[in-house]
């Protein structure tokens, strides 16, 4: 995860793929998002997936 600003992460997949998270660090991390790249991969803040964390689509 890399912070581009304090209200902007970016979560980069293995294939190079990237996604862009609007808001704040905590705001997101109460949620504990799973994020689903377009190859398949899960992505998360903390760089795992865990199963009993809810996915968002």
């Amino acid at each position: 995860m890399h912070r581009s600003s304090e209200q902007q992460m970016v979560l980069e997949c293995e294939c190079g793929e990237i996604t862009v998270l609007l808001g704040s660090e905590d705001d997101w991390r109460s949620r504990r998002p799973v994020f689903k790249c377009e190859c398949g991969q899960k992505l998360t803040l903390d760089g795992r997936a865990e199963e009993e964390v809810l996915a968002a689509s």
